[in-house]
């Protein structure tokens, strides 16, 4: 379906939907055309519509452009008045995505017709999340379930002779990422390639500073003084990026300029008063001490703040300019991007199937297991399947939904330490080296307004971004095609799961050494 309008905010003048009906989507030809005239007080519900189903309202001077983004089907269920009656009774298009989503195809030159999509009835989604290869032999197909990699169009020449099967493990393909509404290029056939190109220098043990200004007893650059912390501690950012007291800015002349408040304060967290320590050699009780005080920070800043994100740079790789164990704590007034996207696609998926997403996906990859990298009776760390860094990796509650870090109970937090510690010993056994990342914490949006409970569709979780490859020397680069047209990775999830499934969780690779 296309559909094109323009028009005012008053009067939302739509000036055609466009249908391709069935038998003529690769010709093009036999189109039916509908002209629809909104009632003006349907406006908003119309507008509702119109990004329910993927699309942008973009304003100019007043009017309306709208880009579908989504290939979909459209039926009608609900009267739509017409302003000059040239149509009676038409109805507001409600959207079921098809089963399973197909996207257009390109070629190298041209754009392909799209393939026809089967909408014989609504339904929810129901497809095979599962490579073919997996080691369970269980199929992923229920209600609810995750949309496959689009289907090449009939006549793309297979990329490795005529009648060769395809397999995740060999031949390139795209996954879809429903907390982002995106899809990955996967190019496993890449991983046979020489690397030429740049390393890093192998991380050196950090000897401890006299003038860190993160430890115990230190002076910071604002020339206050630390106390003599012997667990958690928490401070002002001395250079925060968010002012909790900042001026209105100015309306602005032109929608394509537009501004707004942004309202937030911005803390730093120290883990341990020993500037060597990392998660994977702390004890159980530190890292303990560690969530406590994240939910802690969550309670008393998200009654005040839109957004609470907690996370952490480790490494000079990923920036961080002090090996102390410590982490960052940003509340803002508003929603940033990433939680802005994934609570709009996980509320769409819960109104679509009465389930949270994330809750559907962890049901469904305990009983896959191939990108499991470790459980407990309360956590489970995985690949997802739809990861876009080498061994990235997610962790969720298998119990118990809880949407923010507050939910967590005493179970929870002692499963989550144990997890952390697991997960942590693995990374830094698989090359070696005290593995750098940015992890970080999502869960529902907080705010004055917001109580226990109050989003079904959230489920809190991880996230660890680590960005090494091949090993302790070799990492990926977010770039060119990365940057300009969509994530991509050579090495498979399963393949990195497997990889990180065989690194011992409990010696590290340091007390090995040791003994």
């Amino acid at each position: 379906m296309s559909l094109f309008f323009t028009g005012t905010l008053q009067q939302c003048l739509v000036k055609s939907v466009v249908f391709q009906l069935p038998g003529c989507v690769e010709s093009g030809k036999s189109h039916k055309k509908l002209h629809l005239f909104p009632n003006p007080t349907e406006t908003e519900r119309f507008n509702k519509w119109i990004l329910s189903i993927g699309g942008d309202i973009l304003g100019f001077d007043n009017e309306y452009i709208f880009k579908q983004r989504r290939v979909c089907h459209a039926h009608f269920d609900e009267k739509f008045c017409c302003r000059n009656n040239r149509i009676s009774n038409i109805a507001v298009p409600t959207i079921n995505l098809p089963k399973p989503i197909s996207l257009p195809i390109f070629t190298h030159s041209e754009r392909r017709p799209l393939r026809q999509i089967e909408t014989s009835k609504p339904s929810t989604l129901s497809v095979d999340v599962s490579s073919p290869s997996s080691p369970t032999g269980e199929s992923a197909s229920n209600s609810g379930a995750l949309p496959s990699p689009p289907p090449l169009a009939d006549d793309e020449p297979d990329a490795v002779g005529e009648g060769v099967a395809h397999s995740y493990h060999e031949h390139q393909h795209v996954r879809y990422n429903p907390l982002k509404d995106e899809w990955i290029l996967v190019s496993p056939h890449r991983c046979r390639r020489p690397w030429s190109g740049q390393t890093e220098q192998p991380p050196e043990e950090p000897s401890p500073d006299p003038n860190n200004p993160l430890r115990a007893g230190a002076v910071r650059p604002n020339g206050q003084r630390n106390p003599d912390y012997t667990s958690t501690y928490v401070f002002p950012n001395d250079f925060p990026a968010l002012l909790e007291e900042v001026p209105e800015p100015p309306q602005p002349k032109h929608p394509l300029f537009q501004a707004a408040q942004a309202k937030g304060t911005c803390r730093v967290m120290c883990f341990h008063p020993d500037s060597t320590m990392t998660i994977p050699l702390m004890s159980m009780d530190e890292i303990l001490a560690v969530i406590n005080e994240w939910i802690e920070q969550v309670k008393e800043l998200g009654q005040r703040y839109t957004w609470v994100q907690i996370f952490e740079n480790k490494g000079a790789v990923m920036g961080c300019s002090n090996p102390h164990p410590h982490c960052q704590i940003w509340a803002s007034s508003f929603l940033p991007n990433e939680p802005r996207v994934k609570d709009r696609c996980q509320e769409e998926y819960y109104n679509e199937n009465g389930k949270a997403l994330l809750v559907d996906y962890v049901e469904q990859e305990l009983k896959l297991k191939e990108r499991i990298v470790i459980k407990n009776s309360e956590w489970v760390a995985l690949v997802p399947y739809w990861a876009a860094w080498p061994y990235e990796t997610m962790v969720l509650p298998i119990n118990g939904s809880p949407q923010r870090m507050t939910d967590l109970n005493a179970e929870q937090k002692r499963g989550l330490a144990e997890i952390m510690k697991q997960l942590n010993t693995k990374y830094d056994n698989l090359f070696q080296c005290s593995f750098p990342y940015s992890m970080g914490w999502h869960g529902a949006p907080t705010g004055p307004s917001t109580t226990q409970g109050d989003s079904p569709h959230w489920l809190l979780h991880a996230l660890y971004l680590p960005p090494l490859l091949r090993s302790a020397t070799v990492k990926k680069f977010m770039v060119g095609y990365e940057m300009l047209a969509q994530p991509q990775r050579d090495l498979t999830p399963e393949q990195a799961a497997e990889k990180l499934r065989q690194c011992d969780h409990k010696v590290h690779y340091k007390n090995r050494k040791t003994k």
